[in-house]
């Protein structure tokens, strides 16, 4: 019987890490994210629309290198079968990344009035893709090709993809 977390993914012996080729396709998307800050042309320019306490939010993300944890979390080094790849970690990552760009502050930060950020209200809705099995993506960002969800445009009352 395989060891099963409190999530039922398998897992495997503690401290074995993601393969190299995961951490690296994932340190690409960031460094990609950062190297077309300001760009309309992909789903991080919906933050702009946002504001807080000190006016609006800014598409200005920055690239400021790895941390390499020795310890690794969580330590019995699960795995989900279903997932293998990184392109649902990048998914997960693009989702939470936006929301900490729109609420920096909890306190001052955007909701609806039902509590939930602009990542939420489009969770899983990804829109329009191209390319083929297995290969598909709805996102370029920085010529390299992803597939992430849409984000909330509170101007336009939808989720979109790109712009506002």
């Amino acid at each position: 019987m395989p060891n099963l977390d409190r999530f039922g993914t398998r897992c495997h012996a503690a401290g074995a890490g993601r393969p190299f080729r995961y951490r690296t396709f994932i340190k690409t998307f960031l460094k990609d994210v950062a190297a077309d800050s300001g760009l309309a042309s992909n789903v991080y320019f919906s933050d702009t629309q946002y504001f807080d306490s000190r006016g609006n939010i800014f598409y200005n993300s920055q690239w400021g290198g790895v941390v390499v944890m020795t310890s690794p979390f969580p330590t019995n080094g699960c795995v989900d079968p279903a997932t293998n790849d990184a392109d649902p970690t990048i998914n997960v990552l693009s989702h939470e990344h936006n929301e900490m760009m729109t609420d920096p502050d909890v306190s001052t930060g955007w909701y609806d009035n039902q509590g939930y950020e602009n990542g939420d209200k489009c969770a899983w809705l990804f829109g329009t893709s191209s390319g083929p099995s297995g290969g598909k993506f709805n996102q370029t960002i920085n010529t390299h090709h992803y597939y992430l969800q849409m984000e909330w445009s509170n101007q336009g009352s939808h989720c979109v993809q790109t712009g506002l």
